[in-house]
């Protein structure tokens, strides 16, 4: 399964292998972000083992794009826009991020809010937002925001980061 955006295709990875998931596309919300032209809710159950894991949802461009963090409080987003600046895609999950490694190697939080962490890195030409479960980590059920606008300007390119955020798509959504 996966998700067209205007800038790739989007899909969920476990630990790098591809997986089902429950994809729900969701009205824009009229206070926030009325301007956006999709947002979508994807959502994937994993029952932690108590061993490290990657849920990632990934963005495969077809254009040359560009990307830059845009966290804030329970939010962990990236904006990626095309070169123009005219499109711009946001995915987003719920976390805080924060956490180390001792000197020992054990992982060490910084926030407890989350039995998990989050993770974005860009590899082999794709672009990976993560859940990082952690060995003590409980969730099971995990959810990726993604909004996207095609005539990017500055009155409407924070839509995006309301539109993504998974906070706003509990209730009535």
């Amino acid at each position: 399964m996966e998700l067209i955006t205007p800038l790739g295709t989007v899909f969920l990875l476990i630990d790098e292998e591809p997986v089902g998931f429950s994809m729900t596309e969701l009205s824009p919300m009229d206070n926030l972000c009325p301007k956006l032209e999709g947002r979508f809710k994807l959502e994937v159950d994993f029952i932690p083992d108590g061993k490290e894991h990657l849920i990632s949802c990934c963005l495969q461009p077809s254009q040359s794009v560009t990307g830059y963090a845009e966290s804030g409080e329970r939010l962990e987003s990236f904006g990626y826009y095309s070169l123009n600046k005219k499109i711009k895609v946001s995915i987003g999950l719920e976390a805080e991020a924060g956490y180390i490694r001792n000197v020992k190697g054990e992982i060490v939080r910084l926030s407890d809010t989350y039995d998990y962490d989050s993770e974005f890195k860009e590899a082999d030409g794709l672009f990976y937002n993560s859940y990082f479960l952690l060995p003590d980590t409980k969730t099971a059920h995990y959810v990726f925001g993604i909004a996207w606008v095609t005539g990017c300007d500055q009155d409407n390119d924070i839509q995006t980061w309301f539109g993504a955020d998974p906070t706003y798509m509990k209730g009535s959504d």
